[in-house]
């Protein structure tokens, strides 16, 4: 493991990278998406023209499937620095998923498991340590850090959290989200007197060439308003024709609110990388049953001053 200093230091690396084995090409991978979290994309932008040329071409998901294992074993195994050098490179590699994790849903599930493995590890004074530091050579961007690297806590001070959270109640506000006004509505599963539905959306099937039907993307296009400390959040959902279903959410101001997290069930939402306000769930890779069963849970919003909404379908 490697330690660097500066985002100059991380481009001389790469300069002299000779991206002839396995792990030259998950070094640059790390080191190019960390610099473009900083904001500098070039050498990100070089990335599929690697991927397509020898000796990577037609391996990249199994070299990515590997380095992905490989951080999973590091995570559970270290302590110290070089634990934190081990969330540091699964940092490196949440940038990476921000930026290309729709071009490779197959890794989805890998690079899910690494980030939970991150958040559920038990860190102790010497990774917190390096941790902020690492964070103040490298201030990368709120909205692209992972949780343990933005706010590392310690074992002792989980402790701490653990008692005082016997007393109080971690805040969850429920909001259930309502279709639009001027939204396209069916009155086979839509009552307009009562505005309630009458049917579940796991009955509505998706189009015969396997995208979602207008029913059901009429069915998901729904929104609402919460308040929480004086404040007022508006929430929107819509799901596109290749299984995204968007989540916005914006302060009073329109300007997009301070946010955690967002998933629906077990799976995350990623922000989207032109409007921060808008998370994305990628439901491609799933089969139809699967999808509807995804697309009738709560969709749960972790907001940074530690709230949670737990936005409700209408038709609960």
């Amino acid at each position: 493991m490697i330690t660097f200093n500066s985002v100059q230091e991380l481009l001389n690396r790469l300069a002299k990278n000779p991206l002839q084995e396995d792990g030259d090409l998950t070094a640059y991978i790390q080191y190019a998406s960390r610099i473009a979290a900083l904001g500098d994309d070039t050498k990100i932008k070089e990335l599929p023209v690697l991927f397509a040329k020898e000796p990577f071409a037609g391996n990249v998901i199994k070299i990515l499937k590997q380095r992905c294992e490989e951080g999973w074993w590091d995570v559970s195994e270290y302590t110290g620095k070089y634990l934190a050098l081990s969330l540091i490179d699964a940092q490196d590699f949440y940038c990476f998923e921000r930026r290309f994790g729709r071009d490779f849903p197959e890794l989805e599930p890998y690079f899910t498991k690494w980030r939970q493995d991150c958040e559920d590890v038990e860190i102790d004074d010497e990774c917190a340590v390096f941790l902020k530091a690492f964070i103040e050579k490298f201030p990368i961007p709120e909205e692209e850090r992972l949780p343990v690297i933005d706010t590392p806590i310690t074992e002792r001070e989980w402790m701490l959290l653990e008692f005082a959270n016997q007393y109080v109640e971690l805040p969850i506000v429920d909001l259930k989200l309502q279709p639009p006004e001027n939204g396209q509505k069916n009155k086979d599963w839509y009552d307009f007197e009562t505005k309630k539905y009458l049917k579940s959306p796991v009955l509505l099937q998706a189009a015969d060439d396997g995208y979602p039907g207008q029913l059901l993307k009429a069915w998901m296009q729904n929104n609402g308003t919460v308040e929480i400390k004086d404040k007022r959040f508006f929430i929107e959902t819509q799901l596109d024709d290749v299984w995204q279903l968007h989540f916005s959410i914006k302060n009073e101001d329109h300007t997009p609110t301070a946010v955690e997290r967002v998933r629906i069930g077990n799976i995350p939402a990623f922000q989207d990388n032109k409007n921060p306000a808008i998370w994305n769930f990628n439901l491609q890779m799933f089969d139809d049953n699967h999808r509807r069963q995804i697309l009738e849970q709560p969709i749960f919003v972790q907001l940074r001053n530690g709230y949670r909404i737990k936005c409700i379908p209408p038709f609960f």
